[in-house]
């Protein structure tokens, strides 16, 4: 029925988040919840799916797989997982490419002006921009009827980190 299907998956998601709530480093965050009946291929109902997602985000990729793993013999099912770098990390990249930026948009300015006898008088108009920010969910369980697994196997990969630098350039006859 569907009150079974959901009482069993709002058991299951507790567990899950009073597990998560046990490793201070992983931050979690429930989302989508739905109720659905099954059909077989002649559309016959087969039974009642209840479903909920937890979300999972952490700095320590070792614990976030731990727990994947420890969630997963509790009857969730990994759904998805990404490595994205964090915003304070992304935020000091950013501001290291920004202030490199600068100085190459100073020296082709620079480059430009003594081409055509002039020198750089002043930057009238700088404008600096950087890639959107927000959560970075590494992992997604979903709790519904799952088998236990063995902890996933994960690696990072490489993310681009993009500032952008847009300035107007005073030249001055040399």
């Amino acid at each position: 029925s569907p009150a079974d299907a959901q009482a069993a998956v709002n058991r299951t998601m507790a567990a899950a988040v009073e597990r998560v709530k046990a490793e201070p480093e992983i931050r979690a965050a429930t989302g989508s919840y739905s109720v659905y009946q099954r059909r077989d291929r002649d559309n016959r109902p087969v039974d009642w799916v209840a479903e909920q997602d937890l979300r999972l985000t952490s700095k320590d990729p070792a614990a976030l797989l731990e727990l994947a793993g420890s969630l997963q013999e509790m009857g969730l099912n990994l759904t998805g997982r990404g490595w994205q770098v964090d915003d304070e990390t992304r935020r000091k990249v950013q501001d290291e490419l920004t202030i490199a930026a600068i100085a190459t948009l100073r020296h082709r300015a620079e480059a430009i002006a003594e081409s055509i006898d002039m020198q750089v008088a002043n930057i009238d108009t700088l404008r600096v921009g950087a890639a959107m920010e927000g959560p970075r969910p590494m992992m997604a369980m979903r709790a519904d009827a799952a088998a236990g697994a063995p902890p996933p196997t994960a690696l990072p990969d490489l993310e681009t980190v993009q500032s952008h630098v847009e300035a107007e350039i005073v030249l001055s006859p040399d």
